[in-house]
């Protein structure tokens, strides 16, 4: 049975970690990254899906380049619109103007958003694993009990259950001295 790895394991990178990041956000595929770097495949994706600190290092680039992209692409909007001008001055060219309405209709920077990325930081990743257990958990006891209980019964129940333990570290950190 594979031992989970410790906590600290898990926010930071190791060198093959660091150098599988720079490849992916270099734009290799998974397969090519796993060869360059020496390991499988599955551990690209496995380091992709389910590890926060490699999650959340990606998402930093991700962010950095998705805002370099959508500032070269207002560039280029304007001189789309630029060029849009010119022919809609000059009717004499039907080309410009298609490649210009072409690019100004299918490239849109502000379709998406930074924030769809995810978090940049481990803890932020881990939140989100943790609040999307929450909800599969609900979602599985209102399977199981809601044939028999009061379906907000067994959600209020859930939610303080859930919540035991937040509270529980809180009332620590008051009765611990300073």
């Amino acid at each position: 049975m594979r031992e989970h790895p410790e906590e600290s394991q898990l926010l930071t990178l190791d060198d093959k970690q660091w150098q599988a990041l720079e490849l992916i956000i270099a734009g290799e595929t998974d397969a090519e990254v796993a060869q360059a770097v020496g390991v499988a495949r599955e551990t690209i994706n496995r380091w992709k899906l389910h590890h926060p600190g490699f999650q959340s290092e990606l998402n930093k680039w991700r962010r950095i380049l998705h805002q370099e992209t959508t500032d070269e692409l207002r560039r280029l909007v304007a001189q789309s619109a630029k060029v849009t001008k010119e022919v809609l001055e000059d009717r004499e060219s039907p080309d410009r103007l298609k490649v210009a309405m072409k690019l100004l209709l299918e490239v849109n920077p502000l379709r998406s958003r930074p924030e769809d990325i995810g978090p940049m930081e481990p803890e932020g990743i881990i939140d989100e694993m943790t609040s999307k257990m929450k909800v599969e958990t609900i979602v599985d006891v209102l399977e199981r009990e809601g044939q028999t209980k009061n379906r907000r019964e067994v959600v209020e129940r859930l939610l303080r259950d859930l919540a035991a333990p937040l509270h529980e570290s809180q009332e620590q950190e008051r009765e611990e001295p300073r």
